[in-house]
C-alpha cells in the first residue's frame, strides 16, 4: 500500500507503537449493531470529526472511549470553546488535525491547552495534504486520511468500522448536518473508496463484518 507521508511523529509513533487500534466512522448502520465490546477491546480507540463525544444515543451500538480524535482545523476553530469544554470533561490521549489550515485565531491558545493537559497533538502538513490530493484526485475525507496516517505507523492492528463512504446512506441521525451535495462533490466517494479497498490488503486490517459486505456488496 502507497503511504504519502513526508515524516513520522515520534510522540505519536510511541503512543501507538505494537497496539491494536479501533477507528468509528459515522456510518447509519452503526445505529443498529452492537459494537462496543469490539471497539473497546482495543488498546486505542480512534474517532472521526463530530463522532466525538459520542452522543448518549449510540454509546450502547458504539461505546463512549475515545483515545485519539481525528478531525479538521476549521470544524476546531468554529466551535473552540465548546470543543475545549468536551476536552475538559473527556481528555484524549492524541489529536490529529486532518486539514493543514491554521486553527486562527486559536491556535496557540489550543496548542497551549492541550499541553496543559498532556494531549499530544499533530498536524496533516501542506506537502502531506498535497501527496493525497495527488494519489486521490480528490479532496481526502477525514476517515481516510485516519486510516492511512495509522498504518503509515508500527501498529500492531487496525479493526475498522462505520466507514462505508455514504453507500447505506449519509450519516447516523443527530451525527450533524450532512450538507449531502456538497460532500459528495468534495470528496467523490468512488474515488475515496480506492484506497479503503487497499487497506484491506494489509494484513494488520480487521474490517467490521456488516462494513465489508456494504463496501464489497457482498
Amino acid at each position: 500500500m502507497r503511504y504519502v507521508y513526508d515524516k513520522l511523529d515520534k510522540s505519536f509513533a510511541n503512543l501507538v507503537r505494537d497496539k491494536t487500534v479501533a477507528v468509528v466512522g459515522p456510518a447509519p448502520y452503526t445505529a443498529n449493531v452492537n459494537l462496543v465490546d469490539e471497539i473497546e477491546s482495543r488498546d486505542l480507540v480512534v474517532r472521526i470529526n463530530r463522532g466525538f463525544p459520542v452522543i448518549e444515543e449510540m454509546k450502547s451500538h458504539v461505546g463512549s472511549r475515545t483515545d485519539i480524535h481525528y478531525t479538521v482545523g476549521p470544524w476546531v476553530a468554529r466551535n473552540f470553546v465548546d470543543y475545549i469544554a468536551d476536552l475538559e470533561k473527556k481528555p484524549l490521549k492524541f489529536i490529529t488535525l486532518t486539514y493543514p489550515r491554521k486553527l486562527k485565531p486559536n491556535e496557540h491558545l489550543f496548542k497551549k491547552k492541550l499541553d496543559s493537559m498532556c494531549i499530544g497533538y499533530k498536524k496533516v502538513s501542506n506537502l502531506d495534504f498535497a501527496n493525497f490530493i495527488g494519489v486521490l484526485k480528490a479532496r481526502p475525507s477525514t476517515g481516510n486520511m485516519a486510516i492511512l496516517d495509522l498504518l503509515a505507523y508500527p501498529i500492531k492492528e487496525l479493526y475498522i468500522c462505520g466507514i462505508t463512504f455514504y453507500m447505506d446512506g449519509f450519516y447516523y441521525e443527530k451525527y450533524g448536518n450532512p450538507r449531502t451535495g456538497k460532500t459528495l462533490k468534495r470528496h467523490q466517494p468512488d474515488i475515496q473508496r480506492v484506497p479503503m479497498l487497499q487497506a484491506f490488503q494489509d494484513p494488520r486490517v480487521a474490517i467490521e463484518p456488516t462494513m465489508r459486505k456494504i463496501i464489497l456488496g457482498e
